[in-house]
């Protein structure tokens, strides 16, 4: 006797049930399958080429899938490695992606960040995104992109290498993740006092104090806005400077965290106050 959707449907949406279970599932009969799918296409995590070669030829095949997908995070290999047919099957899929809000394309740790010139595989297509994630592609060859996602709010760019994101494109952006060259660029030219930034990811690299200094001190453009500043330090920055120079920048920041890499010490606003005043 097969089960009715109603009941598959609660007993797929179990919090106990991993996303291996689900694909399990989804070999008990077609019923739990649909069920079971609704739940995996929601958010889809794609961790290697081969799987995003997968999951495209999947969504050519089964477009009603693709419906589903609200989040998705693709892991690509350099770009000199993939061939026209497969980046006209990635464009594909993210063309069938129409409630698509939350995107990140990264690259596979051994590809240089940044290094993708292919990012017409993300334009043109009918989804309105709030957040996107690049570690992928040169900011440089996303202005087109960005220019037709005026709805992003927050923005992740871990990039080695930065460019001028023109201040006319994302006008509801107040979330930014950046790597150190990245912010540079973002606090100062086009970017000063045209967006209301609120939240702030900064990741500490082993450049000279001097340099992260003078980023922290271009940093109080947004103190109007600003309300958490997060700090990932990678190694190399005395903890001591990094604080006084922030209590001091940005008096009103409501929140703050230090994560260091090296030590795994983290420090909130708190430790902060304590540790400054």
């Amino acid at each position: 006797m097969a089960l009715p959707a109603e009941l598959c449907g609660i007993i797929c949406r179990d919090s106990q049930l991993t996303r291996r279970d689900l694909r399990v599932l989804c070999a008990v009969s077609r019923t739990f399958r649909d069920e079971a799918e609704r739940l995996l296409y929601v958010t889809v995590r794609l961790l290697n080429f081969r799987l995003v070669r997968s999951w495209s030829i999947s969504l050519v095949r089964r477009p009603h899938l693709a419906l589903r997908v609200r989040s998705l995070s693709l892991t690509m290999p350099p770009s000199s490695s993939l061939y026209p047919a497969d980046l006209s099957k990635i464009h594909k899929s993210l063309r069938a992606c129409s409630n698509l809000q939350a995107l990140e394309v990264l690259n596979d740790g051994i590809t240089y960040e940044g290094d993708s010139v292919q990012s017409w595989i993300l334009e043109g297509h009918s989804f309105r995104l709030s957040k996107f994630a690049n570690t992928y592609f040169h900011p440089i060859r996303l202005f087109r992109f960005l220019a037709q996602q005026s709805d992003i709010r927050i923005l992740v760019l871990r990039t080695s290498d930065a460019a001028d994101i023109p201040y006319t494109i994302l006008p509801n952006l107040n979330t930014i993740d950046v790597s150190a060259n990245v912010l540079r660029r973002f606090v100062s030219g086009y970017w000063e006092g045209k967006r209301p930034i609120a939240h702030i990811q900064y990741h500490l690299s082993r450049s000279s104090e001097s340099d992260h200094i003078s980023t922290f001190v271009v940093l109080s453009r947004f103190r109007e806005t600003l309300t958490s500043l997060s700090l990932h330090r990678h190694g190399g920055f005395d903890i001591a400077i990094v604080m006084a120079t922030v209590a001091v920048q940005l008096p009103e920041l409501k929140f703050f965290r230090f994560i260091d890499d090296n030590s795994f010490v983290r420090y909130t606003s708190s430790m902060l106050c304590d540790l400054v005043y």
